[in-house]
């Protein structure tokens, strides 16, 4: 069976806290409204003793103890209902204290979340980074192969494949497609990637090559 939490069942004695004040409080209502009636009725009984009716005083007696006791009755409950609210009051700063501890709680989980989502997203950045960079590098590559074997026709060529669509290759993606910032309020973040190609690397386009675009013999 599931364990239920602490803060609904600390909610759930709430509840009985209050339930149980309201029962006391009609409780006082109604004894409140019984002495009423018995304060008019020793009123009554007070003049006629007073008026001379032994047969009154009886009465009066009995009345007046039954008033004692129930001002008593009315004390107690007082009391009873001072209890409850105390306990009501003490329920819920008990509540605030486990649902702000469930809060932070719930806080630490998502930052914790959070880091690693950063920590793989600066992962793939760096790992498309350097994938940018190498092609670049081998970009730059191919463009010294066309200069230096084909002249200017190879320069026109860098210049219509090469040159004009990386001039600005954002501009197509902001003007064009309409892509933004995700955050329009913080500075974006961006650096620069530079044309590199690891140690050791060697062309894949031109494989074969003999640097002036025509293949070994």
């Amino acid at each position: 069976m599931a364990t239920k939490p602490a803060a609904l069942d600390v909610q759930e004695k709430m509840v009985e806290a209050r339930t149980r004040r309201g029962h006391l409080e009609k409780q006082r209502i109604d004894l409140q409204g019984e002495l009423q009636d018995m304060e008019q009725r020793a009123r009554a009984l007070r003049k006629q003793f007073a008026s001379g009716d032994a047969t009154a005083e009886a009465a009066l007696d009995h009345l007046e103890k039954r008033m004692r006791d129930a001002r008593r009755r009315e004390d107690g409950l007082t009391e009873l209902i001072s209890e409850a609210d105390s306990t009501f009051i003490a329920l819920k700063r008990e509540v605030d204290e486990l649902t702000g501890a469930r809060e932070q709680e719930r806080r630490r989980q998502e930052f914790n979340r959070k880091c690693a989502d950063a920590t793989a997203a600066v992962d793939h950045v760096c790992s498309l980074h350097r994938a940018l960079t190498q092609a670049l590098g081998e970009v730059s590559f191919i463009e010294r192969e066309l200069r230096d074997g084909w002249g200017i026709q190879g320069a026109q060529v860098v210049e219509k494949l090469i040159t004009i669509p990386l001039v600005n290759p954002a501009y197509e993606l902001m003007e064009i497609e309409k892509w933004r910032a995700p955050v329009p309020s913080l500075r974006a973040r961006s650096f620069e990637v530079f044309a590199l190609v690891p140690p050791g690397w060697k062309n894949p386009v031109l494989n074969g090559s003999n640097g002036n675009g025509k293949a070994k013999s």
